[in-house]
């Protein structure tokens, strides 16, 4: 065998384990598209970085405390992401999407938008606010 292939490990999935034998660190291709994710001691991923299906990236991160804020930034099909979750269900996210609009929308608790500002691919600017 080459020494080439001496250093080449092919596997659909890796986990590295921290002293205790928990999984911290997962590489895998097992669901059929390429991730990377660290996991939090007790076994929560608190950093997921994917590719769908399709072939589109995807970053998430997760706060260690589920009651707070979480960060997704995508691109998929429609243009690019980057979104901010609570848990107690409000959330907003800024986008550019692939004709050329871009925009920040507000979303309360109930999921409800409150605040949108868009800017068209004309530079048309929007902003509206809901009460």
């Amino acid at each position: 065998m080459s020494a080439e292939h001496d250093q080449l490990i092919k596997a659909q999935e890796i986990h590295l384990v921290d002293e205790k034998g928990q999984t911290r660190m997962v590489l895998s291709t097992a669901k059929g598209f390429p991730s990377f994710q660290l996991l939090d001691p007790s076994g929560n991923i608190n950093l997921d970085l994917k590719l769908d299906e399709q072939g589109f990236p995807a970053i998430v991160l997760n706060n260690p405390n589920q009651q707070y804020a979480s960060t997704k930034l995508e691109v998929d099909a429609k243009g690019t992401h980057l979104k901010f979750d609570h848990a107690n269900g409000a959330s907003n996210y800024l986008f550019l999407n692939n004709e050329g609009t871009s925009g920040l929308v507000m979303l309360d608790r109930d999921s409800e938008r409150r605040f949108n500002i868009l800017v068209d691919e004309n530079g048309e600017l929007t902003m509206t606010k809901d009460q």
